[in-house]
């Protein structure tokens, strides 16, 4: 008896074989900070820490900006007040990276953003 709990994927011209389990994308959600800078120096410090026991992919601070922990695990991070739209686009690429969203090239709407 197997237990991979990956199973083959049914699509328009038949079935795909079944795809490896993928690191899920870890995240973070909230409206307001009580830190001073909100993404300073040690957030970067705390979120960019130990990162082979887990991470935190994107973090948003609605009312601040986003972080993300880029391919090269680099702490990255967006000020501004369209933070929250900017983070929703985000996980959504960053899914359809991993397959599980449909592929609309949702990064488009965010250039407008900046």
């Amino acid at each position: 008896m197997s237990l991979d709990p990956s199973l083959p994927i049914p699509h328009v011209g038949g079935t795909t074989q079944a795809k490896e389990p993928q690191q899920i994308v870890g995240g973070l959600l909230c409206v307001d900070s009580s830190w001073s800078p909100a993404l300073g120096e040690p957030f970067k410090a705390a979120v960019g820490e130990d990162l082979a026991a887990g991470k935190l992919d994107l973090s948003c601070i609605a009312t601040v900006g986003v972080c993300e922990i880029d391919e090269e695990s680099r702490v990255v991070t967006r000020d501004g007040a369209k933070a929250l739209t900017f983070f929703l686009l985000r996980l959504i690429a960053l899914l359809q990276e991993k397959a599980t969203v449909p592929m609309l090239d949702v990064m488009a709407y965010a250039k407008w953003l900046r």
